[in-house]
């Protein structure tokens, strides 16, 4: 396998230098394509458990709360608090962004109310995760939150939007991308071969594309003889 991009090293490196502090993960997609990106969110979960940092969730898609609340049950020894659903678009990550690193506490945002020990935690923040495979969340947590707080800022995307992500490499907007499950496994070699997540995800992804070929070529025999049988008759007439 070849090796990791340097900005997925920047990603874990980021990740390790969040050591102890709190760590914002917001769960920005669907169990649609869970199967891409649950591995790399337990990559990063497993990473900050290992760090003692805890983590605090929090979503703008209704199914992204409980998909980060599955992904919290499979990581031992993590300390986490989950902030919920967050509604409002950009205009409600605007109004959140006043939340994180900030000096004075925020005792409400738009449909989100938290405890004093919330407040202090989202003070504290050394680390913002966005978790997704939608062109919108990344763009919205990076313009909305990310250019308003002093805060490095991560994300963990499918494949597919890689290309959205790469001019925030550049322009240092992002401190760390990693694009989907070969860049998990091409730097994660610290679990077990018999509990390798990662791989196993991959090799389940790899499976149905085999199957997907396999049933579009049957398709297409089955269509093309079908086309061919009327020829056939009309001959014999």
């Amino acid at each position: 396998m070849p090796p990791a991009p340097t900005y997925t090293e920047a990603a874990y490196s980021a990740l390790d230098m969040a050591s102890g502090r709190p760590v914002l993960v917001a769960f920005e997609y669907t169990p649609a394509i869970a199967g891409e990106l649950d591995p790399v969110a337990i990559s990063f979960l497993q990473r900050l458990a290992a760090n003692n940092s805890t983590v605090l969730t929090i979503s703008q898609v209704a199914a992204g709360v409980p998909v980060a609340g599955r992904a919290i049950e499979q990581v031992e020894e993590l300390d986490s608090q989950a902030l919920g659903y967050l509604p409002g678009d950009a205009i409600g990550l605007r109004n959140f962004a006043s939340c994180i690193d900030a000096v004075d506490a925020c005792a409400n945002v738009t449909g989100l109310s938290m405890e004093e020990e919330t407040q202090s935690l989202l003070g504290q923040i050394g680390l913002v995760i966005v978790l997704s495979g939608e062109r919108d969340a990344i763009v919205n947590w990076i313009e909305q939150v990310g250019a308003q707080v002093e805060v490095p800022m991560i994300s963990g995307i499918t494949q597919a939007i890689s290309p959205v992500a790469a001019p925030y490499i550049a322009s240092g907007q992002l401190d760390g991308l990693v694009g989907g499950l070969p860049a998990v496994a091409a730097i994660d070699n610290n679990v077990e071969e018999d509990d390798n997540f990662v791989e196993k995800a991959m090799n389940s992804i790899t499976l149905s594309q085999w199957m997907a070929v396999i049933v579009l070529i049957i398709g297409a025999l089955f269509y093309g003889l079908a086309g061919l049988a009327p020829a056939g008759a009309k001959k014999q007439a």
